[in-house]
């Protein structure tokens, strides 16, 4: 099994307890690092903004709140995390918030998509985190445009 495939389903198993998880492990301060977060991503140009490692759109949601205009895509390699995520969102009549299976080190975006990403925990799991910084950097619109 390689460690991406162990990730998912580690994170297929604690799905169901993975919000009550984080506020076991920040002490509830996540709550607040999310809106901090969120109220960055406010101030982002207009468009679209992406939500890597979504999870069960936590992050997303805060996006949401703090910048209602904004299309929040949230994206994470765990089908059980997304399920989790459209439940929460269903209950909240959340509308702008597509969500997709999508694998931080293979982007499905075009580059130069978004406006803006975000992610709250995606850093402690990836094996080439350089990697993921490389991808994200070429789906961000505004970074894109800086280069040769």
């Amino acid at each position: 099994m390689t460690k991406a495939e162990a990730v998912r389903a580690m994170f297929t198993r604690i799905a169901g307890r993975y919000d009550l998880m984080n506020s076991v492990m920040t002490g509830g301060r996540h709550h607040a690092w999310r809106r901090i977060a969120a109220r960055a991503v406010a101030g982002a140009p207009a468009g679209l903004a992406l939500d890597l490692a979504t999870g069960t759109g936590d992050l997303a949601l805060a996006v949401r709140t703090a910048a209602p205009g904004r299309i929040v895509v949230g994206a994470d390699f765990s089908e059980a995390m997304l399920r989790h995520a459209r439940r929460k969102l269903a209950t909240r009549g959340e509308r702008g918030v597509p969500l997709l299976a999508a694998d931080a080190l293979a982007l499905p975006f075009s580059d130069k998509t978004f406006a803006c990403v975000t992610s709250a925990f995606l850093l402690r799991n990836p094996s080439a985190k350089k990697d993921v910084w490389e991808d994200m950097k070429v789906v961000l619109r505004l970074l894109a445009e800086d280069e040769p």
